[in-house]
């Protein structure tokens, strides 16, 4: 129906482009979906969501500098959408200029609050080693959103790697009160009360996330410890 619209429109509907691109991204076929995407902002040059859309295929082909040139474009159209600095900030992220990276999430905070930003603007401080720096911004975001089990965890492992294994328990306890089957969580756990000599309350933490992930070199390595 898509392509006998395109068809019949000399592919000049942008609506069917549109939809098009965005299929064809979502099966995975993000070069076509970029030049689609391309053919929609040429229709309508004015039409952020197009544009934001090119960008984000730039970004999934790892093209991120012209990512980063396409978001801001985006930002003379639109300076207030939170998705245009979290995308480039991304980009930055993947470029690792990180003080860029860091500059655009905080500005997507600002415009509007999202898990992904604070997860994703945690992962740089973590990248640089700047361990406080993460943890301080896990915790502001579960301010906003006190029961992601996702930050709960990283907070929890950031406290192992600063030997706070009390407040590391803490976190991946409570994160497994709302997830109690992630494996990443119940191995962190595991950990603790291993090094805790509770070898016994270990081994079924590990029998657990074995369930999830038998793969898993770490566990199996705790478990013959």
């Amino acid at each position: 129906m898509i392509d006998d619209i395109l068809n019949n429109s000399k592919e000049k509907s942008e609506y069917a482009l549109f939809v098009k691109a965005m299929i064809l991204r979502i099966n995975g076929n993000i070069h076509e979906s970029l030049e689609m995407f391309k053919k929609c902002h040429l229709l309508d040059p004015s039409n952020i969501d197009y544009l934001k859309q090119f960008g984000r295929s730039l970004y999934l082909l790892g093209r991120h500098k012209a990512a980063i040139d396409v978001y801001d474009e985006c930002l003379k159209i639109k300076e207030d959408d939170w998705e245009i600095f979290y995308y480039k900030g991304l980009s930055y992220k993947y470029l690792r200029i990180y003080d860029e990276a860091i500059d655009n999430f905080k500005k997507a905070n600002e415009k509007q609050k999202h898990d992904c930003t604070y997860i994703e603007l945690g992962k740089v401080y973590t990248a640089q080693l700047k361990y406080r720096e993460a943890i301080e911004v896990y915790l502001e975001g579960l301010d906003f959103s006190p029961e992601n089990p996702e930050i709960l965890t990283t907070i929890g492992l950031l406290y192992i790697r600063a030997g706070e294994n009390f407040q590391a328990f803490q976190f991946l306890g409570n994160s497994l009160t709302h997830d109690p089957e992630n494996s990443k969580t119940i191995l962190a756990a595991g950990s603790i009360i291993q090094d805790k000599s509770d070898h016994d309350a270990a081994l079924l933490k590990y029998r657990i996330a074995a369930v999830d992930n038998p793969d898993s070199a770490e566990l199996w390595n705790n478990i013959g410890m």
